[in-house]
């Protein structure tokens, strides 16, 4: 039992950074298999957090109804069962299941319980990963004021923050601070692409053609 539960944290692992690295078929087949090993150890709290990676990744993959119904299920799971660290962790995989599907409002209503959950059981990781999906979701929103405010707290804490760095840039390039915009989305890509972020080297690539572009760097633009 101890084995299979190891074996599910792992694969729970790398079908996050297969996630992350844009990779959501290989993602989802290894959440699923998570899902099996963690059903095997009997661990309700491994499989609730593999359902999370694997509806994000199905949402990603293109199939938004179902991958919102397979987070929903498992945040249902782990409120049902008190599991509160996992339930602030699928709070936000559910955030991004709705931004994906554009529900920005929705999005932000996750985000916002799952930081209340994370302020009662705090979790580094899942922290992190809801304020810079809060701060996306209030860029997109066109909340600049707040987004920016919550990218500067991030740089303060982190300031190799490549997410904090990316969405601060693509901020100011939208205002008109090409400069500064520049400076940050230049360190913001290499340091998501070190990651292998595919969302923010996407991100941070269009925002930087959108600062070649409105400096008239045709070349740059097309790159």
């Amino acid at each position: 039992t101890g084995q299979t539960a190891e074996a599910a944290v792992e694969r729970i692992a790398i079908a996050n950074q297969r996630r992350l690295a844009g990779r959501h078929g290989e993602a989802i087949e290894l959440a699923r298999s998570a899902g099996a090993d963690a059903d095997h150890a009997e661990r309700l709290d491994l499989r609730v957090r593999a359902m999370g990676i694997e509806g994000m990744a199905r949402a990603k993959h293109g199939d938004h109804p179902e991958g919102l119904a397979i987070v929903r299920d498992g945040l249902a799971l782990a409120l049902e069962h008190d599991l509160t660290a996992v339930a602030a962790e699928l709070y936000q995989r559910l955030s991004v299941t709705l931004y994906e599907a554009a529900d920005y409002p929705a999005a932000e209503e996750a985000l916002d319980t799952a930081l209340e959950l994370c302020r009662t059981n705090p979790d580094a990781s899942t922290l992190s990963a809801c304020v810079s999906c809060l701060a996306f979701v209030l860029r997109e929103r066109g909340e600049w004021r707040r987004a920016e405010e919550i990218c500067r707290e991030m740089l303060a804490g982190d300031p190799g923050s490549f997410a904090a760095g990316g969405l601060l840039g693509a901020i100011h390039a939208y205002q008109g601070k090409h400069g500064s915009a520049r400076r940050l989305l230049t360190g913001a890509l290499a340091g998501a692409t070190r990651a292998g972020h595919y969302n923010m080297t996407v991100d941070t690539t269009a925002a930087l053609a959108r600062v070649a572009a409105a400096a008239r760097d045709v070349a740059e633009a097309a790159e």
